[in-house]
């Protein structure tokens, strides 16, 4: 799949870059998700939301559910959406489970 590519303007220079996010390393104990793959331009979607974002809205709210489950099916719903053309990815080195919403009490 082509990468789609844009050109700056400026009085100076020209240069033509390739379009989308690049990847970025993280620290230990950090997770960074992004809405497509390195070097993909995430869509903006037909409503009022991106396919994305659609798909967060979905899914974040789901209790018991780890962060990297919810980012995989978020992964998922996004590729049967845009029908293959975007792939959500993320960076994942946290050194415990994480869980946005736990029905669990840890304060015992």
């Amino acid at each position: 799949m082509p990468v789609e590519t844009y050109r700056l303007r400026c009085a100076d220079c020209a240069a033509t870059l390739p379009g989308g996010l690049s990847a970025m390393t993280t620290d230990s104990g950090t997770l960074i998700a992004y809405a497509a793959s390195p070097g993909q331009v995430g869509r903006d979607g037909d409503g009022r939301n991106s396919p994305y974002m659609k798909q967060l809205k979905q899914w974040l709210n789901r209790p018991n559910m780890r962060i990297v489950d919810v980012l995989r099916q978020v992964r998922l719903g996004v590729l049967q959406e845009t029908n293959g053309t975007q792939e959500p990815d993320y960076d994942d080195k946290l050194k415990a489970p994480f869980y946005l919403y736990s029905t669990t009490n840890y304060a015992d």
